[in-house]
């Protein structure tokens, strides 16, 4: 599988990632070791987790004991900041609250160092002199190589990867945020420039907005019991709209037209701008990794970025979420 530089670090992504979030929660653990297999079986390189996916930290630590031994061969992203540590105890300080995240991360990852550690925010940690010194440490010490933020917009990030360049701290390198297709919100071209500009990366989640992209969903009142969409209201409530039917009928008729598939059509879209190395997608199944794994091939043209654009403002009058290269 292609891979690209994530940010100005020295790590290089495959441009298809597995994000583990339902690990130990709504895929069982034996189904997850089979994604994960399946992942390294396909070229997958990113592992994305976080130590409030799954139940007691279960994604860390499934994703720790079916790598093994693979583990020196890919990246494993994780994230701190939501909680999960004991809360009968003392309430911790910052620093020690990020200490003591990333050494359970580490003894259920099974591993003595994290390729790109992300703060889950916004918390009450995110705007902390504390935590930037912290992390800076942590860093120093070997047990975390790169930083990033998760979930804190694009323009908070910005702030603060620039503050950091500033000073010296070149660690940060990465922001992951929800967008596809469908994105709510929308995410201009001016600031991904700017973001490229500051050295840092774009790692997109929900890529196929919980499922809607993936094609499957195309009536409204009938969601698959097993689907992302049914299982999380809450993302549901964003995706499941008249509108976005009717954007995701018009896509995957162009893609059909192209000899290519919705996915394809999600992916290689996102994937258009070099500030995005890897696009993270969920998976239930081998096969799921499969077909997203073969779907990061595609690189449009401008000018099919262009039909894209229109088929999504066409939709009911609604602004899209604008990715251009």
């Amino acid at each position: 599988m292609q891979t690209r530089r994530l940010g100005q670090s020295s790590l290089h992504t495959s441009v298809i990632g597995l994000g583990c979030n339902g690990f130990g929660s709504r895929i069982p653990p034996d189904n997850a070791a089979r994604v994960i297999r399946a992942a390294l079986d396909e070229g997958v390189n990113f592992f994305d987790t976080a130590d409030v996916y799954g139940h007691a930290g279960s994604s860390e630590r499934i994703l720790g004991e079916v790598l093994g031994s693979n583990r020196k061969n890919v990246l494993v992203a994780t994230k701190f900041g939501r909680g999960l540590l004991p809360t009968a105890r003392a309430p911790l300080s910052p620093v020690r609250f990020i200490e003591e995240s990333l050494e359970a991360s580490l003894k259920r990852l099974g591993t003595d160092y994290i390729d790109l550690y992300q703060l889950h925010g916004p918390s009450g940690l995110d705007s902390l002199d504390e935590t930037d010194e912290t992390l800076q440490r942590l860093v120093r010490s070997g047990k975390v190589r790169y930083l990033g933020y998760c979930n804190i917009g694009n323009k908070p990030f910005l702030s603060r990867l620039v503050k950091a360049r500033s000073t010296g701290r070149e660690r940060f390198v990465s922001l992951q945020a929800e967008c596809s297709l469908l994105s709510p919100a929308p995410l201009l071209f001016s600031d991904l420039a700017e973001l490229a500009d500051a050295g840092g990366a774009l790692l997109p989640f929900l890529a196929l907005a919980g499922g809607m992209l993936t094609g499957l969903h195309l009536d409204r009142y009938v969601l698959p019991a097993s689907s992302r969409l049914k299982s999380s209201p809450h993302i549901a409530e964003r995706y499941v709209t008249e509108a976005n039917f009717h954007r995701v009928r018009r896509l995957g008729e162009y893609a059909a037209s192209r000899g290519r598939s919705l996915i394809e059509l999600s992916f290689g879209w996102l994937l258009k701008n070099s500030v995005v190395p890897c696009v993270i997608a969920g998976a239930s199944s081998p096969a799921q990794v499969a077909t997203n794994a073969a779907a990061g091939g595609w690189t449009l043209s401008d000018e099919e970025m262009q039909d894209v654009r229109e088929i999504l403002l066409a939709a009911s009058g609604l602004s899209a979420c604008v990715l251009d290269s």
